[in-house]
């Protein structure tokens, strides 16, 4: 799908003022819109608004579903297992939480390290997480 030019000055706009919403996210990366039945699923959008998982089946959640964030910043590490809600790498992970990342213990889910997507007070972000966590998976040397 091409972006149109009122979505190019939305984003524009956006990264402009360093303010990201929801709609951001979506107008700018194509894994959110993908062609065959893609929907988006969130159960609980006040408490969780960036949290949408895009799905690509007719009617439930299967291997192909995953978080549009993660496999933006790495498509090749979603785990399919976790239905696209994790990136995998090795004995370790990264999930992504509503203000941070966490990178995790594969074995026992402990916390190894976090981190934040900046955001503010009115709690949308105001650094593209996805750039957060690309930026974060090179630092690490993940990818």
């Amino acid at each position: 799908m091409k972006i149109c030019r009122q979505w190019h000055q939305i984003i524009k706009e956006c990264e402009t003022k360093q303010v990201y919403p929801w709609r951001y996210y979506y107008i700018k990366y194509p894994s959110y819109r993908p062609g065959s039945y893609g929907k988006l699923f969130n159960d609980d959008p006040t408490n969780y608004p960036y949290h949408f998982d895009v799905m690509q089946t007719k009617s439930k959640p299967s291997q192909n579903t995953y978080l549009p964030y993660l496999k933006e910043a790495d498509s090749i590490h979603l785990d399919r297992d976790w239905m696209g809600r994790l990136l995998r790498y090795g004995d370790q992970y990264v999930e992504c939480a509503t203000t941070a990342y966490h990178l995790c213990n594969y074995a026992d889910d402990t916390l190894i390290e976090e981190v934040m997507i900046p955001q503010n007070e009115d709690g949308v972000d105001v650094k593209d997480r996805v750039e957060v966590l690309k930026e974060y998976l090179k630092r690490k040397g993940l990818v």
